[in-house]
């Protein structure tokens, strides 16, 4: 599952642009440019992930094929993994948007090893 910005599973992603700022329609990430997102339920990690555990020294990143779209067009993922500091369990995704994302609220979903996030999450392009 994606996190969102109220916390509610749906809406607005609880996403940061490429300079870490937060993603809002005020604050949208250009198509071409990259945002990070955090998710839960991304599986096995290499290494394994230890719960309770902060990442720190080694991310472990996840093993499972990933993809993800926005606005029903895929995106590049550059990096699926932990995030320093932040216990074992909570991931990030960097994302490359492509630049032929048209601007707007754009629907973000992940797929891992097949498996879709919901499909309610939107990030702000321009």
């Amino acid at each position: 599952g994606l996190f969102t910005a109220l916390a509610s599973g749906s809406g607005a992603g609880a996403f940061f642009n490429g300079n870490s700022t937060a993603n809002t329609p005020a604050n949208p990430v250009p198509a071409g440019g990259r945002f990070f997102m955090y998710l839960t339920g991304e599986g096995q990690t290499n290494p394994p992930s230890i719960n309770g555990r902060t990442a720190n020294g080694t991310f472990p990143a996840i093993i499972a094929p990933i993809s993800v779209s926005v606005g029903g067009i895929p995106a590049v993922v550059e990096y699926a993994g932990a995030v320093p500091t932040l216990v074992a369990g909570i991931s990030q995704i960097n994302v490359v948007v492509n630049p032929s994302t048209p601007s707007g609220e754009q629907k973000v979903v992940v797929t891992i090893r097949g498996v879709a996030s919901q499909d309610n999450v939107t990030v702000s392009v321009r």
